[in-house]
């Protein structure tokens, strides 16, 4: 539904007034920044390359590692599904391929890991991960709908890989993708070339996340101004 007709709907129930924001995510990139750098995962430093998905795409996922791997050896698969009680499901699944599945809080405890494939099984604990990714792909945008928040892998210097279905998150796909802050893929073959790239040419990795950080910083005050909005709305508050 466009502003508009979102406006249009309100005033029909008796809102008066709507006023379009940010989302508040986007305007709290100098703290989240400060919060990364304390909490690096130690114990898998030597995982050099990965990437993320956070729905329903890890069977394609775990196929292009499969045959990435063969180019990249120290490639490193890791996947944070959207909901923890999918990990028996998702461990179940790729024991059948021929790579080793840890979770993330079985080598998160000081110890280097052999693991081809990591799944994240902790809530909180993403931001950490993000440190070690090389390449980061949004999951539920490629064969499912909607998408993920791609703020804060931004945030993190990471570049980002979505599918075509960014619809949760249309307005920042769409500004990432003009701004050559993002790529976006339209299928799995895209998807496995673009990797390749990327893995390729750290450079070009470099330019997406200034791209994208660009694209950020256009929108930081978010929440001071959903702040000022609300005081304005209810001064007691």
């Amino acid at each position: 539904m466009s502003i508009d007709g979102l406006r249009s709907g309100l005033r029909a129930t008796g809102f008066e007034r709507l006023e379009v924001s940010n989302t508040i995510l986007m305007g709290v990139t100098s703290v989240w920044k400060r919060q990364n750098v304390r909490s690096k995962p130690a114990s898998i430093m030597r995982i050099e390359r990965a990437w993320y998905c956070s729905a329903a795409e890890e069977e394609i996922l775990a196929s292009i590692f499969l045959r990435l791997r063969q180019q990249f050896p120290s490639l490193r698969l890791f996947i944070a599904p959207r909901h923890v009680e999918r990990l028996r499901e998702i461990r179940a699944q790729f024991g059948a391929l021929p790579m080793r599945v840890a979770l993330a809080s079985e080598v998160a405890i000081g110890r280097e890991s052999d693991a081809d494939c990591i799944v994240l099984d902790t809530t909180g604990d993403l931001h950490r991960w993000y440190a070690i990714a090389t390449i980061v792909f949004m999951g539920k945008s490629l064969t499912a709908h909607g998408g993920q928040n791609p703020v804060e892998p931004i945030i993190a210097g990471k570049p980002v890989v979505f599918g075509p279905h960014m619809e949760n998150f249309a307005t920042l796909a769409k500004a990432l993708v003009l701004k050559k802050g993002a790529i976006q893929v339209p299928d799995m073959d895209s998807l496995e070339l673009t990797i390749v790239e990327l893995l390729r040419d750290s450079e070009a990795c470099q330019r997406l996340v200034q791209m994208a950080r660009e694209v950020l910083s256009e929108h930081q005050g978010a929440t001071a101004r959903a702040a000022a909005l609300i005081h304005e709305l209810n001064p007691s508050l």
